[in-house]
């Protein structure tokens, strides 16, 4: 079995189920994988042979990065499943080293954000001129959508109260989200009245096949964390604080596994539940920024006049 020719497969139906995001980041690991084997002269002739040199190129990587480089192993094990299918099932010994991993080093979750301080990153945005992104960060919360399912919504994504492509008679504005983690063809609905109207605003003024948060994935993370930044947040929170953190708040506010996990799109209500419950303990060992929140929060109540008076100043 020659290493080089699984990077060519012709078989290009093999990849058709995978977002091709992920088959990049599959297909960029594996490489890697298959350079560093050539550097060591190691050739596999069995799925034996494959399994071990894994095996070995995982230990590497940890060895390389003091414990981390788990997601790059773990993208490394199933692009080569993704691209030799018949390996699937014979990779034994290097599947259970990346269990082992996880065991020994968890992975760390990033912080939940509360409602008032992703008000207070939304207005700091809005004062900055990037108002689409702070109308963004309040949808994202308000959704607990994922960063690339945010940044990818066009105006035909969103369907207010009252448009016939869903029936008149329904009452809520819907995101239509294409392509998620979890499958094609989801849907949410915005919940935060306040957010609608803010919603609305950006729709009249955006064409049915623009983007409602133009600049990407990758200016959108500079700029929220530029906003933490200049609002003194040192927790390391990123855009995905803004899912968890909406799904801990539902959470806490007395909703049911189930309705979150249908909520956020998750697959799996073991995953939901250890997501939201992990949530309200790491909120409790993280800072107090007590003077920020006592400000925001008052934003929070005239959330729709705070933007307004964010854009002129």
């Amino acid at each position: 079995m020659d290493h080089r020719a699984s990077t060519n497969s012709k078989w290009f139906l093999l990849e058709a189920g995978y977002r091709p995001n992920t088959v990049r980041r599959y297909k960029t690991a594996v490489a890697s994988f298959l350079e560093w084997c050539c550097n060591g002269g190691l050739i596999a002739h069995s799925f034996e042979d494959l399994d071990d040199h894994l095996t070995n190129y995982f230990h590497y990587l940890f060895g390389r990065a003091n414990g981390g480089g788990r997601q790059l192993a773990t993208e490394t094990y199933f692009g080569v499943v993704m691209l030799l299918p018949r390996a699937d099932g014979q990779l034994r010994v290097s599947h259970r080293a990346l269990e082992r991993w996880r065991k020994f080093k968890p992975s760390v979750s990033y912080p939940p954000l509360t409602w008032v301080l992703t008000v207070a990153i939304a207005i700091q945005m809005a004062r900055s001129g990037l108002y689409r992104f702070a109308i963004a960060t309040l949808l994202g919360f308000d959704c607990l959508l994922r960063c690339g399912e945010l940044l990818s919504l066009r105006r035909s994504d969103v369907a207010d109260a009252g448009d016939s492509r869903l029936g008149a008679e329904l009452r809520v504005m819907s995101v239509a989200i294409r392509r998620a983690k979890t499958g094609r063809n989801q849907s949410v609905t915005v919940l935060d009245e306040d957010v609608k109207a803010l919603l609305r605003s950006l729709l009249a003024s955006t064409p049915d096949s623009e983007l409602l948060f133009p600049g990407g994935v990758k200016l959108y993370r500079l700029v929220f964390k530029m906003a933490c930044h200049s609002l003194g947040l040192r927790d390391g929170y990123v855009p995905h604080s803004l899912r968890h953190g909406g799904a801990t708040r539902l959470w806490m506010l007395g909703w049911s596994i189930e309705d979150i996990m249908v909520r956020g799109r998750w697959a799996s209500t073991k995953s939901a539940r250890h997501y939201v419950q992990e949530g309200r303990a790491v909120l409790m060992s993280l800072r107090r920024y007590d003077s920020l929140v006592n400000h925001a929060s008052v934003l929070a109540s005239r959330l729709q006049r705070a933007f307004a008076l964010a854009q002129k100043h």
